[in-house]
């Protein structure tokens, strides 16, 4: 491994942060946890090319959600929904002997659970829930019952639990395989978007049709394709940022050259 590798994995890890898991909510569901459904499998791979004036467009001709923006400098941005890099991808991860999570989106919310340790009267209750999900949607919406519920503490929490959710989910090697698979072919040089319609914060917050029909009739005078997405964006897009960053630390690397920083994380504390 490189060093300026090894220093951008470093850089990433050093802003994730472990997850504390109660041993009684552990106890309660292990060994009987429902198989999950509903998720988003695959990648999608049957892209064809549209030539614009500055940007090539690479767009799936099954799933309309599916893009990748290609500017003659090298840049590249992926825009995803369902397929590709979501948290509602399988990615199945032991927390503990006979508990496991399987996808991110349940990682995730097991670590908002976490940040209202010591304020929510039911967190061992809700982590129960998110770890007997029986779909991604369930996990996401069980954090809801939590009470009270510190919002503005869990805000500050949340950037570096999802950058953490999704390493923790990539030590899993065939995880790690997929996210490779994702990035490899859009070069280093690239910005992932999240569409996330109803969602100001995680995404654009803006229909990926939308998004580049602003985006190709915003362009005069403009030279960077990244500082455009900012432009035209109606949302923060903070999973894009986070997913950019992963992939830029595990850009060319092994899973096993991955590991090798990965292993000095604690990604699961049991109290």
């Amino acid at each position: 491994m490189s060093f300026s590798n090894y220093s951008k994995l470093s850089q990433y890890f050093a802003k994730c942060q472990s997850l504390r898991l109660s041993a009684s909510a552990l106890a309660s569901v292990a060994g009987n946890q429902p198989p999950m459904t509903k998720m988003h499998n695959g990648v999608t791979a049957d892209l064809t090319t549209t030539h614009h004036e500055f940007l090539d467009v690479r767009k799936s001709s099954t799933n309309k959600t599916a893009y990748v923006f290609c500017k003659t400098s090298g840049q590249t941005i992926c825009v995803f929904q369902q397929e590709g890099a979501t948290n509602f991808a399988p990615s199945r991860v032991q927390l503990a002997p006979g508990v496991w999570v399987d996808c991110i989106e349940q990682l995730f919310k097991l670590h908002c659970v976490a940040s209202q340790i010591g304020i929510s009267d039911n967190c061992e209750e809700v982590a129960a829930a998110i770890l007997c999900a029986d779909t991604p949607v369930k996990a996401k919406r069980a954090p809801y019952k939590l009470s009270p519920f510190n919002a503005a503490k869990w805000d500050t929490e949340a950037e570096a639990a999802m950058a953490t959710a999704i390493a923790h989910a990539c030590t899993v090697k065939e995880t790690f395989h997929r996210f490779q698979q994702i990035g490899r072919p859009l070069g280093k040089d690239k910005f992932m978007v999240a569409e996330a319609m109803d969602d100001p914060i995680w995404g654009v917050n803006m229909f990926t049709e939308d998004f580049l029909n602003e985006l190709l009739s915003e362009h005069a005078g403009i030279d960077t394709l990244f500082y455009m997405v900012g432009e035209v964006s109606k949302g923060k897009n903070q999973l894009g940022k986070i997913l950019t960053q992963f992939f830029e630390a595990i850009y060319g690397l092994t899973y096993e050259e991955f590991m090798q920083v990965a292993c000095n994380m604690t990604f699961v504390v049991i109290y």
